[in-house]
């Protein structure tokens, strides 16, 4: 009887396992991508600020010379300052940690840089005592707030492994399954996409929000332009704060001119008059594709970017020449297809052109192959260029350029547009 009873339990413990064995393998493990808010408290975004020794740059964003300061973003983590007054050799000096930080402007000597929702102002005068002058507060609104008061700054992407059961019939099975929590990013809609396997690079180099011009300070949201008076540095007022037109989609791009102000976005550029400094005049709108869309303004002529980078959804290359000078963007005079533009920059009758991994190209814009309407070409420089300024030193022109790794200096040529190099300076 006893033996009966051990069999019994002996073989409805093995049918157990069977059946467990035999439910554990309909199931295979994915690895789903999901995207968790990152929150700070206003008293972690509002720490002191005091310059600190010179730190590893980890991300590097967008980069600001003149003839004595070089200034290098880090992604969200503050700003690099290096004396430059020598180019040959860039002296470090320390690091101003910023939360947030993804833009900056000089004017004057005074560094502008935004700090999630507020806006900073330094003095820049004296490297060896950079002094922090003003705080103005809430200019850049945030809309989500959690209970605890704090502020959703940005969102990560996390992997969770899950057992799921294939679909009927399928013998095959792809091992990543993306979230439909799919919202990864800050506040200005820069963003990782949570349905590709492989993030998207943030590069704060596609923008350029600040832009001063007739004593007034000008800032574009994803939709709003926002007009600050500067003109006493300790009281920083926000004059005025407007709504884009023409449903703006993530606005990247400011960029001023005598009294025209170009605001560009993911799929539309908007066209401003600034006679009133404090009260811009729309006048004009350019719809594009949907691309990244660095742009220059000249005082009769606009240069549009269109680049296809995932990090705007974008799905199309191109360089378009158009002429502003009756305050209309549809007035084009060329367009044609151009690789990765990334920044656009102009000296004299040249556009120096950022490509990101596909370099620098120097473009000659007063002469075109006729049958294409192309602008010629006079050089590539096939170098890493994620950010480039350039800078007139002394009847010389200088050419600063960001790659991922470092930062490197040249000095241009301009008669026959060869580069020397003058330093390298690693990330």
């Amino acid at each position: 009887m006893k033996w009966l009873k051990s069999t019994f339990y002996f073989l409805l413990s093995f049918s157990f396992f069977l059946t467990s064995c035999s439910e554990e393998a309909a199931f295979q493990e994915i690895t789903e991508r999901i995207s968790v808010p990152v929150y700070k408290s206003v008293d972690e975004i509002r720490a002191t600020i005091q310059i600190q020794a010179p730190q590893t740059i980890q991300e590097g964003g967008k980069i600001f010379s003149n003839d004595r300061l070089l200034l290098i973003n880090d992604v969200r983590r503050g700003i690099h300052v290096f004396d430059n007054t020598d180019l040959n050799r860039p002296i470090k000096i320390g690091f101003l940690p910023i939360a947030g930080n993804l833009d900056m402007i000089v004017v004057d000597d005074l560094l502008y840089a935004d700090n999630y929702m507020d806006l900073l102002a330094f003095d820049m005068a004296d490297l060896n005592n950079i002094q922090f002058l003003s705080r103005t507060k809430d200019v850049f609104p945030f809309d989500d707030i959690n209970e605890e008061g704090e502020y959703l700054v940005y969102y990560t992407i996390e992997e969770v492994k899950k057992l799921v059961e294939p679909a009927p019939n399928d013998n095959t099975f792809d091992s990543f399954i993306p979230s439909n929590n799919h919202k990864v990013g800050d506040r200005y809609g820069n963003y990782v996409s949570s349905s590709t396997k492989e993030s998207v690079p943030y590069s704060s180099s596609f923008q350029s929000r600040f832009a001063f011009q007739n004593g007034m300070l000008y800032h574009v949201d994803l939709q709003r332009l926002n007009i600050f008076s500067i003109d006493d540095i300790k009281n920083i007022r926000l004059e005025k704060s407007q709504a884009l037109e023409n449903q703006l989609n993530h606005a990247q791009h400011l960029m001023t001119s005598e009294n025209l102000l170009l605001v560009a976005s993911q799929n539309n550029v908007l066209l401003y008059q600034t006679t009133n400094a404090v009260h811009p005049t729309f006048v004009s709108f350019l719809l594009h594709a949907n691309a990244c869309t660095p742009v220059f303004l000249d005082k009769k002529r606009a240069f549009i970017g269109l680049n296809e980078n995932a990090h705007c959804a974008g799905w199309t290359n191109r360089l378009i020449e158009l002429d502003v000078s009756d305050l209309n963007l549809n007035q084009q005079i060329s367009t044609q297809a151009f690789a990765n533009p990334k920044r656009i920059l102009k000296y004299d009758h040249y556009l120096f052109i950022a490509k990101g991994e596909e370099g620098i190209s120097i473009l000659d814009i007063e002469k075109k192959q006729s049958e294409l309407e192309k602008f010629s070409t006079l050089k590539k420089y096939p170098l890493d260029a994620q950010d480039i300024q350039l800078l007139e030193k002394e009847n010389e022109l200088y050419l600063l350029v960001l790659h991922q790794d470092g930062i490197s200096q040249f000095k241009v040529d301009t008669t026959d547009w060869s580069m020397e190099k003058l330093s390298y300076q690693g990330l």
